[in-house]
């Protein structure tokens, strides 16, 4: 790459390859191609965080569930009230003028943990706990895929499924109390995620489609067969909404019918508002750390 890279657009794929010669100018042993793709940073995304209405609602005002006393019978409560855990999915499809795609990059991120398919085939591949563990009220990782090949059709525009599946991990996992687990340091809250995919066309115009939380109306929540998800007891899978859902994450997947069991029932996602700033969890935590320091006099 010779030019400047600040110059590069978002979704950009750009790929290399290493060539080395020795000191007495033999070679050059060439490497195999790798790639990488420009994502936005932090204030360059266009979708919004959303989250399942249910399950938002059961968190108190809105904030993080920051409990300086420990574990509550309410805790519990309202932990088990935001099972099953819910999947995300949006339907589209490239419209006539988006025919020449030259790359498509999705980016997605999700608290606690993320898997992601497109029409079935699944997309994650580094970790089943994506993204790494950080101090969330600091930072949070996202993924990046290069889904070019996955969208480029032949014979017109097809409709394709985006489907997220989530998991509570460090985010929302089952409320423990003790001397070992410190749960009251970490920020919790309802099962969230976030995505958009950036097109990079022939021309060299780019446009970012299906982003959560946009106007489009493309994604959908609901509550589907991970009971529960948590990184000290493992998962809890209800076999029976996995059957009768298989396909969820596939094109024109059915609406389920008024009564029948098991289906997953599909409602439009609810923007994730935070109750607590960054500012205001620190000085909880703060407060959290003088009052269990043991002070001698």
């Amino acid at each position: 790459w010779g030019g400047d890279l600040e110059d590069l657009k978002i979704g950009t794929i750009v790929k290399w390859k290493v060539l080395v010669w020795d000191f007495q100018g033999n070679g050059p042993a060439v490497s195999e191609w790798s790639k990488f793709a420009v994502g936005p940073t932090h204030d360059q995304w266009t979708g919004k965080w959303i989250t399942h209405e249910s399950d938002y609602n059961t968190l108190k005002d809105g904030k993080r569930l920051l409990k300086r006393t420990g574990v509550t019978n309410e805790t519990c409560v309202l932990w088990k009230q935001r099972r099953p855990i819910p999947l995300a999915r949006a339907q589209f499809e490239l419209e006539a003028d988006e025919a020449e795609v030259l790359s498509a990059v999705l980016v997605v991120s999700g608290l606690g943990s993320f898997a992601v398919t497109l029409d079935g085939n699944p997309l994650s591949s580094s970790s089943v706990q994506d993204p790494p563990l950080t101090d969330y009220s600091q930072r949070v990782s996202y993924r990046g895929y290069d889904i070019t090949n996955f969208i480029k059709t032949v014979g017109g525009p097809a409709k394709h499924v985006l489907g997220i599946t989530m998991g509570t991990g460090w985010w929302d996992g089952l409320p423990l109390s003790g001397k070992i687990v410190f749960q009251d340091l970490m920020p919790k809250g309802s099962v969230t995620t976030v995505a958009e995919l950036h097109l990079t066309f022939a021309d060299g115009t780019t446009k970012v489609k299906i982003p959560t939380g946009g106007e489009g109306g493309e994604w959908q929540m609901g509550k589907g067969h991970i009971v529960e998800s948590n990184l000290y007891t493992g998962e809890i899978i209800n076999l029976a909404t996995l059957r009768h859902n298989e396909g969820w994450d596939m094109p024109d997947h059915p609406a389920p019918m008024e009564g029948e069991e098991h289906l997953i029932s599909w409602v439009s996602p609810i923007l994730y508002k935070e109750g607590m700033s960054v500012e205001d969890w620190h000085i909880a935590l703060q407060d959290y750390a003088y009052d269990h320091t043991t002070h001698e006099g």
